[in-house]
């Protein structure tokens, strides 16, 4: 009963842990903010729902959302809905969304599909998923190995990898559900090839199903799903012959059609015909020439680059092959195929992400040779040696995955000098110099020298810089503060960061300050500057007095990280 409820506690625990870690940064929940999970790829998933369940799929979208969410889907002329992406992550999501439509009426909450309340949805039910695929998992090797060797190597595989980012940061994204249902195949054909109850087959077909629907490449892990646990080409025999029965064959094409065809109704509205290329221009481009070294290796995305905890995964696979042949073999196949269209596609790197992406999903297979590794009878030395490689592996994949900002900003594919500095930057920190401003500004204020902004001075004295001259890495991160007092009864003045190049204005970001009178308050901005390699961007931080009060300022200075 103890450990009944224990399981309970733990997947709690884990659900709020990374809810904690996705909502650290609050842009998560600005609707537009290129941080904020409704952004680009997670809007065009997810948009069949706020279509389905507030705003129909014509005439009724709210103007310029597309616009808003980076054209993550798009409104064409007619005002139809379209989106290249497929219903399955939608489906997923749909028990929260619905949720939060009731949450949102109850308590008066404003709900667009675009809301706060939105963002905050999918993210607790990208979370919940990765949650539920992590915890079957480790159920699963649980069959196989001992418990502490199965919680050990399922969160390996999940904080180790990429896994752990499109869990907690973009978790609106696809890969993470397909880490769910890779887990669920893996489990329920395992449970109705043990158990030959129908009810798991049923479950196995839904889940791959789905999974293929989501990411049509995902068919190549059948491989995998028919090989899991076979031992010799007998066994493999058995296992056709044991799922491809007539009764069987039957319920996989009707829930196979179930899953596809509102599917092909939308595809039919959108695009006019009911099988529809909906990523025209997109395709395996490199087909017959892969870039397998950029996919591998490149600072911009590449699997091993970010991941190197893999080169360990397919190591011991490959030495672990001949105990369990066809179950290893066909992971290590999976992965060769899927690395070789991965790398055929246009881009490579697959837009902005963390890492090799797609392989989110494939990390569930390489739980089980870990797990076979741990359990195997070998030297102890060797057993502590890959230990520490997987603690080091794994506290590089986290050093990583905090320094991220969304996309690779690099001038290049191979631009090592971004990589180099995601790993470390020294930040920089500038201040006022206030003895080469106007002295008779200057005043003590005790022994610390202040400065006067009177009702003449729209602009007060500020720090002017140029990133690129500061250091040999990209400074994205800026952190303005500054100590203001107030003499004026009104207080509307303007900490301002300004981006320049070529005398045009790139970005502008400011806060209010509203200073209260006769007192000392400090006012902090915290912002990010877009990149630009050119020498020639500059950027002037001050303070805008736009209603010509009177103020003392102290401390003026910046950290760029």
């Amino acid at each position: 009963m103890m450990r009944k409820y224990l399981k309970y506690f733990l997947f709690l625990f884990l659900f709020f842990s990374l809810l904690f870690i996705s909502s650290i940064d609050k842009d998560n929940y600005k609707t537009g903010s290129y941080k904020s999970t409704l952004f680009v790829d997670p809007a065009g998933y997810n948009v069949y729902l706020p279509a389905t369940f507030q705003h129909g799929f014509i005439n009724n979208f709210p103007d310029k959302m597309d616009s808003i969410v980076a054209y993550g889907f798009m409104l064409n002329n007619e005002k139809k809905v379209i989106t290249k992406f497929t219903y399955g992550v939608a489906l997923l999501q749909s028990p929260f969304y619905l949720s939060g439509l009731v949450i949102s009426k109850v308590f008066n909450i404003t709900n667009t599909g675009y809301s706060p309340i939105n963002n905050l949805i999918i993210d607790i039910s990208g979370i919940f998923y990765a949650c539920l695929g992590l915890f079957l998992l480790i159920h699963l090797l649980s069959h196989y190995f001992k418990l502490t060797n199965a919680i050990f190597s399922g969160l390996i595989v999940f904080i180790g990898t990429n896994t752990l980012y499109y869990a907690t940061i973009q978790p609106g994204m696809s890969h993470i559900y397909s880490f769910f249902l890779v887990s669920l195949s893996l489990l329920s054909i395992h449970k109705f090839t043990i158990r030959k109850q129908t009810k798991w087959f049923v479950v196995f077909c839904f889940a791959f199903a789905l999974l293929v629907l989501i990411r049509p490449i995902n068919i190549i892990y059948g491989v995998v799903f028919l090989s899991f646990g076979i031992n010799t080409i007998e066994d493999f025999k058995n296992r056709l012959g044991f799922i491809l029965t007539f009764k069987n064959v039957v319920i996989g094409i009707l829930i196979t059609s179930l899953i596809f065809i509102p599917q092909l109704i939308y595809w039919k509205f959108a695009y006019g015909k009911f099988i529809a290329d909906s990523y025209p221009g997109e395709s395996f481009a490199f087909f017959t020439h892969p870039q397998i070294k950029e996919y591998l290796f490149s600072p911009h995305n590449g699997l091993l680059s970010y991941n190197p905890l893999y080169v360990l995964f397919f190591v011991l696979t490959l030495f672990l092959i001949k105990k369990k042949s066809w179950q290893y073999l066909a992971i290590l196949i999976s992965a060769a195929i899927i690395i070789y269209l991965s790398a055929s596609w246009y881009l490579f790197f697959f837009g902005c992400g963390f890492g090799a992406r797609n392989f989110v999903e494939f990390s569930v297979f390489l739980a089980f040779p870990v797990a076979d590794f741990f359990n195997s009878q070998l030297n102890r030395s060797l057993r502590i040696g890959i230990g520490v490689l997987i603690f080091f592996c794994v506290s590089f994949n986290l050093k990583m995955m905090a320094a991220w900002d969304v996309c690779f900003w690099g001038t290049n594919d191979w631009d090592w000098r971004e990589y180099r500095h995601l790993l470390y930057q020294k930040p920089k920190s500038l201040a006022l110099n206030l003895d080469s401003v106007n002295q008779k500004k200057v005043q003590l204020s005790g022994s610390e020298k202040v400065y006067k902004i009177d009702s003449l001075e729209l602009y007060s004295p500020g720090i002017n810089f140029v990133p690129n001259h500061l250091t040999s890495g990209y400074l994205k991160n800026v952190t303005i503060s500054v100590d203001v007092y107030g003499i004026s009864e009104t207080s509307n003045a303007q900490l301002a960061c300004m981006g320049f190049y070529k005398d045009s204005t790139l970005s502008y970001t400011a806060i209010h300050i509203k200073a209260n009178k006769n007192k000392w308050d400090n006012f902090m901005l915290k912002t990010s500057i877009p990149f630009h390699a050119t020498k020639e961007y500059l950027i002037k931080v001050f303070i805008m007095n736009n209603l010509k009060e009177e103020y003392l300022i102290k401390n003026f200075r910046i950290s760029l990280n």
